[in-house]
């Protein structure tokens, strides 16, 4: 798939799925209904990851750049514009007052989190959801603004 316009509309498909499932899980937090709370984090996570993944490629194929065929965020991050980079993380920063070096250590941090997620039961996972919900919505408004033209 090298349409950047079909990447974003995929992007959007699964974030906005995340969106549902996260008003559901909101609402199961509220009964205090952890079964539930368990059974909407983890496709939560996962649509989330891939749609912030859709969202970099995206991008990157609308500017043209090459990467390779993974999921990993952070790594996908790395092959993007210094422009987009510079933007993002300085996004980041305003909202948790981060240096770059931690900047940097969260974006490893939820690098995989694609695979590790949907994966859930092969280990043990952990991840900083402030942190990774600012960062998908900062790369999917860049994408949806930058792809609809």
């Amino acid at each position: 798939m090298s349409d950047y316009k079909v990447m974003a509309a995929n992007s959007i498909m699964f974030f906005e799925s995340s969106k549902l499932l996260k008003k559901v899980f909101d609402a199961a937090e509220k009964a205090n209904n952890k079964e539930l709370m368990a059974y909407y984090s983890v496709p939560y996570i996962v649509n989330k990851s891939f749609a912030t993944e859709m969202a970099i490629k995206a991008i990157l194929t609308k500017e043209g750049a090459t990467f390779k065929k993974i999921h990993k965020i952070d790594e996908l991050f790395k092959c993007l514009s210094a422009h987009w980079q510079t933007q993002i993380i300085s996004g980041l920063k305003m909202v948790f007052n981060y240096s770059d070096a931690e900047c940097d250590a969260e974006l490893v941090k939820i690098g995989n989190a694609f695979v590790d997620w949907r994966y859930f039961h092969e280990k043990s996972n952990h991840i900083n959801l402030g942190f990774f919900n600012v960062f998908v919505e900062i790369i999917c408004q860049i994408c949806y603004k930058e792809c609809k033209t």
